[in-house]
């Protein structure tokens, strides 16, 4: 009895097993499927999007008033810290500017993809530069001051993933293959009898195809990406070079030739190494800059890498002098900004050669597999017809938008007079070209802001006049390169802290053009349609009403038998004298008789 109730006992417990076992894979396939469908339920709705590109365009608005307010000349610092701090404060505006740009786009364009990444990772961007910012001002300034750039941080970061959240649910997600085990065991079977198979040999006579060569080729360009710096790498590589050339400038300045042991060529000679020395640290702070804002721009970036190159050799022959003729321990001071310089230069030729080849196989895929560049003919088309009626067409702004763009231009321009109301370039401890520089690039900026004032005046007033908006843009631009020589000038004979006061304003500025210009792109387009469209509606009547009048009007008649005569050039001269002589003898003969 006990036996056969173990057997059953034992039956049983197998069966359970067995249907254990065949469940079991259902259970995880309904697992894995339920996960998913929660993974997809946890992603961000458009309307969740739209509120969080608000939110994030009042935290931008907080981290902005935060910049106002922070004084970096108040602080404890070198002249290199003061000047770092500076460049940071730049950083974060210009990728303030550039959050705005995208999250605009991107919250009237929910469903793009590419508005979506490009606000991503300029989202991405900011919070690392402004992490670095809060560590500056945590260091400088004060920790309670850095602290109140952690709120918006956070909440900029939270809106970053809520963003890549909802990005990876709009992605098109690969299809999902069945793991079948007979279908795994013929495809480990296929690849057990492919790696199996021996490869045919390769006769003199007939050269080989190797069609593993694009492969391999595209996986050395794909390690070549990878071990290459990115952009954000080598903009915080052009902020130590910065940097670097700082040091090397502070350098120079305590140099004491006059007091070395050395002939006068001698002297001639570290004269002009040294002058060599500040005008390669010039052409490299021109490239560096344009550089810094254009990581796209490949001629920039080989131009800021020859000015690197050049500006290395001049550096290692004046530091052969002064470890010759001052001491080797100064000489050594010059080494460290000259290995960072060297390292630099280093990553710049690694991204360059990056790009340049990511550019040659752009170039690559529009030729043939011979390597032959295909001629493409394209038929010649018809002009296209005449305008005859305006399409619909919004602007990209409205009115209320356009006036409150103005008022930020209006802004920068009163926060630009009111800095070069405390400027006064005749008291500067310089020579008299430099302050006369400084002068007339003072004179040209308020000359160029009262006209910026007068044609944005206008501008407001009429918001669809193309001649005014053509005028502002025009203005604003032409504000730019007087208000940068200025800032140098500035930075170079004051305060650096001064001088990020105007790169700021520039920014602000730039951004509010950069917003204004889509709508003064739209009226000039809108204007020169209507003109075109007048144009040829003028036409149209022209050839109408010249085909209407034929035959109507009376046919001229001709003048026959008619020749003119010609009686002189000098005729009509020779006649007004002959009158007077005949009039002045009459009245003398008038004067006899009496």
């Amino acid at each position: 009895m006990n036996r056969s109730f173990q057997l059953a006992a034992y039956a049983g417990m197998a069966l359970l097993a067995l249907i254990l076992g065949l469940n079991a894979p259902v259970a995880t396939a309904n697992a894995q499927s339920g996960g998913q469908r929660q993974g997809e339920a946890t992603a961000p709705s458009p309307t969740e999007i739209k509120k969080a590109m608000l939110k994030a365009f009042l935290d931008t608005a907080r981290i902005k008033d935060l910049l106002s307010v922070t004084q970096p000349g108040q602080g404890k610092m070198t002249d290199a810290e003061r000047a770092m701090f500076s460049e940071q404060m730049r950083s974060v505006q210009s990728d303030l500017a550039t959050l705005e740009k995208w999250r605009y786009q991107f919250l009237y364009h929910v469903s793009n993809l590419a508005y979506g990444r490009n606000t991503a990772s300029a989202l991405a961007t900011l919070l690392n530069h402004l992490h670095q910012l809060e560590t500056a001002v945590s260091q400088f300034g004060s920790p309670a001051q850095a602290a109140q750039f952690d709120q918006p941080g956070k909440e900029l970061g939270s809106i970053q993933n809520e963003v890549q959240s909802y990005l990876a649910s709009l992605a098109p997600q690969p299809e999902t293959q069945a793991a079948s085990p007979a279908k795994s065991s013929s495809s480990e079977t296929k690849r057990i009898v492919a790696h199996a198979v021996p490869t045919p040999l390769i006769t003199p006579h007939q050269p080989a195809k190797t069609a593993a060569s694009p492969a391999h080729a595209e996986t050395a360009a794909t390690v070549a990406e990878a071990s290459a710096p990115a952009a954000g790498q080598i903009k915080q590589a052009m902020l130590e070079a910065y940097l670097n050339t700082a040091r090397i400038k502070d350098l120079l300045s305590v140099a004491q030739p006059g007091r070395w042991k050395m002939t006068d060529a001698e002297r001639a000679m570290f004269t002009e190494q040294a002058q060599a020395v500040q005008s390669d640290l010039a052409a490299l702070e021109k490239w560096r800059y344009q550089f810094s804002y254009h990581l796209g721009d490949l001629e920039y970036g080989k131009n800021t890498e020859a000015a690197l190159a050049v500006l290395l050799d001049h550096l290692h022959q004046l530091e052969t002098a002064i470890s010759q003729f001052e001491s080797p321990a100064q000489a050594a001071q010059f080494d460290q900004p000259g290995k960072a310089l060297a390292g630099i230069q280093n990553q710049l030729q690694s991204y360059l050669a990056n790009r340049t080849a990511q550019q040659e196989r752009k170039m690559a895929a529009l030729t043939n597999a011979n390597g032959l560049e295909t001629v493409r003919i394209v038929p010649r088309t018809a002009p296209p017809p005449p305008l005859s009626a305006f399409g619909p067409a919004k602007p990209p702004l409205t009115s209320v938008q356009v006036k409150a763009i103005l008022n930020q231009v209006y802004m920068s321009v009163f926060r630009i007079r009111d800095l070069l109301s405390q400027e006064h370039p005749a008291s500067w401890k310089t020579s008299s070209p430099e302050r006369a520089v400084g002068e007339l690039a003072r004179t040209a900026l308020l000359s160029r802001a009262d006209r910026i004032e007068r044609w944005r005046a206008l501008f407001n007033e009429h918001p669809d006049n193309m001649y005014d908006a053509f005028q502002v843009y025009r203005t604003v631009e032409n504000l730019f390169l007087p208000l940068d020589v200025f800032r140098r000038s500035v930075a170079e004979h004051e305060n650096t802290a001064l001088a990020g006061n105007y790169a700021m304003t520039a920014a602000a500025l730039q951004n509010s053009l950069d917003q204004l210009t889509p709508y003064i792109g739209f009226i000039l387009e809108h204007e020169s349609n209507g003109i075109a469209l007048y144009r040829a509606d003028l036409a149209n009547c022209q050839t109408k009403l010249g085909y209407a009048m034929h035959g109507l009007l009376p046919a001229p008649n001709a003048l026959h038998d008619v020749l003119p005569v010609f009686q002189g050039r000098h005729t009509a001269s020779r006649k007004s004298k002959s009158d007077r002589r005949g009039t002045s003898h009459r009245r003398r003969q008038h004067a006899g008789e009496r």
